[in-house]
């Protein structure tokens, strides 16, 4: 562009040919200021099902990933109340209750790779 301004205060005449625009050019790339300049579009392939696939698989994996914790923390936490415990009733009812927080943890780990499997598909459909 320099050039043509030049070239136009001189009185010269201002028709460059993509020749001499590979001459004058230190990188020795086209001008992108000519007019036939080739125009790069991006255009997204995959179609918005995906990315709705993909938010979905995010959120799932996400939301499991929250569930597996706060189960197992439960599960945990059950556990270590039955461990301390001497009462037999309350021993029956804490071990029944950290095997439901540890079968629900169980559950919420499949939910967790089911959300990779949505996400991991998206880039696919």
């Amino acid at each position: 562009m320099l050039l043509i301004v030049t070239a136009l205060l001189l009185g010269q005449d201002t028709t460059i040919a993509a020749e001499d625009t590979m001459r004058w050019n230190p990188v020795n790339t086209p001008d992108i200021s000519l007019s036939d300049t080739l125009i790069i579009s991006f255009e997204d392939v995959s179609g918005k099902n995906s990315l709705k696939l993909r938010y979905a698989g995010a959120a799932v994996t996400l939301a499991s990933g929250v569930l597996t914790w706060y189960f197992h923390q439960n599960a945990e936490k059950a556990y270590e109340d039955y461990q301390k415990t001497g009462d037999i009733g309350a021993m029956d009812q804490l071990y029944s209750r950290a095997e439901r927080f540890d079968k629900l943890t169980g559950l919420s780990y499949v939910g967790i790779e089911i959300g990779i499997i949505l996400f991991a598909l998206s880039f696919f459909y």
